[in-house]
């Protein structure tokens, strides 16, 4: 390995190290049907199988559904 993994592998280690990761995944309509990671680190409440992401993520307003 070279010196320029070892220093990329450290720099992403560094700062994944202190990220809070949380995932949705949804179906074309917006409606979650499974979700993980660390939501509570990031003072999300989880929603319930069938709550549509923007009633669970403001942000994600006008983004979901998929054409």
């Amino acid at each position: 390995m070279g010196l320029g993994f070892t220093i990329i592998n450290r720099l992403c280690s560094d700062v994944l190290s202190h990220m809070h990761l949380a995932y949705y995944i949804t179906d074309r309509e917006g409606i979650i049907s499974r979700w993980g990671g660390d939501i509570d680190g990031l003072n999300l409440e989880s929603p319930e199988a069938g709550t549509h992401i923007a009633d669970a993520l403001l942000f994600m307003s006008g983004i979901l559904p998929l054409q």
